[in-house]
């Protein structure tokens, strides 16, 4: 997938070595639980970059072995939070930040690279549905966090500047 081209070479730039994607077989496995096939964009990502628990993702559950924890917390969250918004019937809940911030994907899949939808504690707006395809999240979310690191490796120490 093209937007995996953009997150490899970001990589390569940045001499960061390659992450831990998961194999073939866990892949299937996932797909078994949830009942469908992943959608073709989802599946590259987890084949990349789906069990780099120390990379640039870390702190976020976004790893093949905690999506269907974020999938069975999804609707807690939102109903703690008052939200009143109709989740589809099957949904794969990939990403959650912190507890306070999630992301998902209808199932069976629309698309190859289907839309998503988020929800963060706090907001005033609900659930945004305007947060474009996966590739385009997934992507968004890896680079800023690599940038993020980045300047932060790049920081000087408080006590080099005495």
């Amino acid at each position: 997938m093209e937007y995996l081209a953009d997150i490899r070479r970001y990589y390569q730039l940045h001499q960061l070595s390659a992450p831990s994607g998961c194999s073939p077989a866990e892949i299937a496995q996932l797909e078994q639980q949830v009942g469908f096939p992943l959608p073709d964009a989802y599946k590259s990502y987890l084949a990349w970059m789906g069990c780099d628990y120390s990379g640039p993702l870390r702190g976020t559950n976004c790893f093949i072995d905690q999506v269907l924890d974020n999938t069975a917390y999804l609707p807690q969250l939102l109903a703690e939070n008052g939200v009143e918004f109709v989740l589809p019937e099957r949904y794969l809940a990939f990403y959650c930040h912190q507890g306070y911030w999630i992301a998902w994907f209808k199932l069976p899949k629309e698309d190859e690279d289907p839309p998503c939808y988020c929800f963060g504690e706090g907001s005033t707006e609900g659930v945004d549905t305007t947060l474009g395809r996966f590739s385009t999240f997934i992507a968004r979310e890896t680079l800023g966090m690599i940038a993020c690191c980045m300047s932060q490796r790049r920081a000087r120490p408080w006590w080099r500047f005495w």
